[in-house]
């Protein structure tokens, strides 16, 4: 998965107790990681018959990782696969990944964002609901 450098964490908070500035840096970096990824999936480009036939093979990549509990490879696939066809199941797939690795700020995030789309129907929206409630109890 996309990693950020250390050079892109937030600035130093002096007066900030040490807790504080970890999540502030997590903060930033989460949200720099997703904005890189969607903005990925946006580019302007027509969807060749080949991205789609890559993102399936990704996906399916992925589903299995995901049943055989490596969770890191399904992840990674699930990423690749939606960069090539952005599809608001992949990107929920991706953030259950997230969840399931123990990353609950990508998940919020990657939720969150899907919520802010119109496009997202109702019954994906419900569940998306669910799994931040989810972590919300959890955190």
């Amino acid at each position: 998965l996309a990693s950020t450098p250390a050079s892109a964490a937030a600035p130093r908070v002096a007066s900030a107790p040490i807790s504080l500035r970890a999540a502030l840096r997590t903060a930033v970096q989460t949200g720099r990681y997703v904005e890189r990824l969607l903005r990925r999936a946006r580019r302007a480009h027509t969807v060749s018959e080949e991205d789609v036939e890559k993102s399936r093979s990704h996906f399916e990549n992925a589903k299995r990782a995901n049943e055989d509990g490596n969770f890191r490879v399904a992840a990674e696939a699930f990423e690749a696969s939606y960069v090539l066809l952005p599809k608001h199941g992949t990107l929920v797939s991706l953030a259950n990944m997230y969840l399931q690795i123990g990353n609950r700020h990508i998940a919020s995030e990657l939720y969150n964002r899907l919520l802010e789309d119109d496009d997202v129907p109702q019954e994906l929206r419900m569940r998306i609901l669910q799994k931040l409630s989810q972590i919300a109890v959890e955190m």
